[in-house]
């Protein structure tokens, strides 16, 4: 009876520890379940994001401290002329180089020194010898406990736009050019009309570009001076020719007919859109410091200062030289006009500027 019992005890046991080991199998069943669909979620994701990491419009890539190509897109294959696997597992410099490669404008170098965010303009040579111009932009690339591993690099093709500008540039030269052309001739009718102040337009574009200069305004800018220059008495050209040429002084009507010039020369050029306001600079290049001027009677900082200038060149440009009702003044007594009413009539810094390049650097009027 008791050899029975201890069976039937045993039996039990065996019937307890089976139902226990069909849960912890179903438990074990449903966790490794658990777990492939896990894993497949994880696989799905890094398909989606390799998916999205090769359809990204430009060139991604990840680099390691040591410059390895631990990871890059299809694009950056596709701009190096190699496949995928042949464009990891290189060093960067070795795979696409650029300008910044050993020196210390190397974006990785910059960022393992505590930079945080770089982006700049950069030719990048890949091993197909293809040359690229980049918008380079890189960044830090850390694992999830916050361990810099290297940086994430992008590159932007900007060949398209470097084309574009190229071409602008073309247009803007040519257009230059022909502007420069166009000026020139409008120049040559005053000329033609007033022979005896045969190139004091251009004499004095070549005095007020040289006192922008020493003043230090840009290029630009002293283009646009030297442009109003070269035109400032277009509007001459509404005056008769027996006033221009008058071998004796002019009498009060005729110096008010005269004085109508910048007026006429701005109507005639304010329909124009030059990049610079030449319109406005022969209106005001015979106003003086003291409201004294024509034909508006600004003063001071009412003027413009391009206008200050070209009325100072202007000034000493007719002295110095020979006109049909007196001889040349000279050079001397040009600056000597200027440096005694220095402040009064003309601008401080203008005239400056202009004793400076006629003394020190040596300025002379072309014949």
């Amino acid at each position: 009876m008791s050899q029975k019992v201890t069976y039937e005890k045993l039996e039990e046991r065996i019937k307890e520890r089976t139902a226990e080991l069909a849960k912890a199998n179903e438990k074990l069943r449903l966790e490794i379940i658990e777990r492939k669909l896990a894993e497949e979620k994880i696989r799905s994701a890094h398909a989606e994001l390799n998916q999205i990491f090769d359809a990204i419009p430009g060139g991604i890539c990840l680099i390691d401290k040591n410059f390895n190509v631990f990871k890059a897109n299809k694009w950056i294959s596709t701009l190096c002329g190699t496949p995928v696997d042949e464009t990891t597992d290189k060093k960067c410099y070795e795979t696409f180089s650029s300008n910044i490669c050993n020196t210390p404008e190397c974006v990785l170098t910059k960022i393992l020194g505590g930079e945080e965010y770089i982006t700049m303009e950069v030719e990048k040579k890949c091993i197909n010898g293809k040359k690229i111009p980049c918008i380079l932009s890189a960044t830090p690339y850390y694992t999830h406990d916050g361990e810099l591993v290297g940086i994430i690099e992008n590159l932007t093709d900007i060949t398209t736009r470097k084309n574009y500008e190229n071409e602008l540039k073309d247009s803007l030269r040519e257009l230059r050019k022909s502007l420069r052309g166009t000026i020139r001739a409008m120049a040559l009718t005053v000329e033609a009309r007033d022979p005896y102040t045969s190139g004091h337009q251009q004499r004095v574009a070549d005095l007020a570009r040289a006192i922008a200069k020493e003043m230090g305004f840009s290029r630009d800018k002293t283009t646009g001076i030297r442009m109003a220059g070269a035109l400032h008495d277009i509007g001459k050209i509404a005056i008769p020719v027996e006033i221009l040429s008058k071998p004796s002084q002019l009498n009060g009507m005729e110096f008010e007919l005269i004085k109508e010039h910048p007026q006429v020369g701005y109507d005639i050029l304010k329909p124009i859109k030059f990049p610079w306001p030449v319109a406005q600079i022969i209106f005001q290049h015979h106003e003086r410091m003291d409201g004294s001027g024509y034909p508006q009677g600004l003063s001071g900082e009412e003027i413009l200062i391009e206008a200050r200038i070209l009325g100072v060149a202007d000034v000493v440009e007719a002295m110095a030289s020979h006109r049909p009702y007196r001889p040349a003044l000279g050079i001397d007594k040009a600056l000597e006009e200027i440096s005694i009413n220095r402040g009064k009539l003309y601008d401080v810094e203008a005239v400056n500027a202009c004793l400076k390049v006629f003394k020190e650097n040596g300025f002379k009027f072309k014949i």
